[in-house]
C-alpha cells in the first residue's frame, strides 16, 4: 500500500469520459463487431447503452467492463485511461497550475 502522507488522489489519471467512449468505439470497430453484436453479447433489449458508452455520456457499469476487457482482450485500464503520455501530460500541468498558484500566494503575500 502506498503511504498515504506522500500520496494523494490527484497523483493518479483521471477518467475521462470522452476518450473512453473513443477507446471502446476503437476496440469494437477493430474487433469488426457492430453496435447489433454488442447489444446481443450483453443481451440488452436496445442498443442506447453502447451509443452513450461510445459517445462519453456514461461509463460501462464495473460488470460490463470486465466483459469488455475479457471480450476485447485488454485491460479495464486500456479501456479508462487513455494513453500513459495524456497522463503525465495531466500531471506537468498540475504542477504548473500549482506553480501559478502558488506563485500568486506569494506574490500577494497571501502565505
Amino acid at each position: 500500500m502506498k503511504d498515504l502522507k506522500s500520496f494523494c488522489v490527484y497523483d493518479v489519471p483521471d477518467v475521462n469520459l470522452h476518450n473512453t467512449g473513443k477507446i471502446l468505439k476503437n476496440l469494437r470497430i477493430k474487433n469488426n463487431l457492430s453496435v447489433r453484436d454488442l447489444q446481443e453479447f450483453f443481451r440488452f433489449e436496445y442498443p442506447n447503452a453502447i451509443y452513450d458508452w461510445e459517445k462519453g455520456l456514461k461509463l460501462p457499469n464495473m460488470s460490463n467492463l470486465i466483459a469488455l476487457s475479457t471480450l476485447y482482450e485488454v485491460s479495464i485500464d486500456d479501456i479508462l485511461l487513455s494513453n500513459e503520455q495524456d497522463f503525465y501530460f495531466y500531471i506537468d500541468l498540475s504542477y504548473e497550475i500549482i506553480a501559478k498558484i502558488v506563485y500568486c500566494f506569494c506574490a500577494y503575500n497571501v502565505v
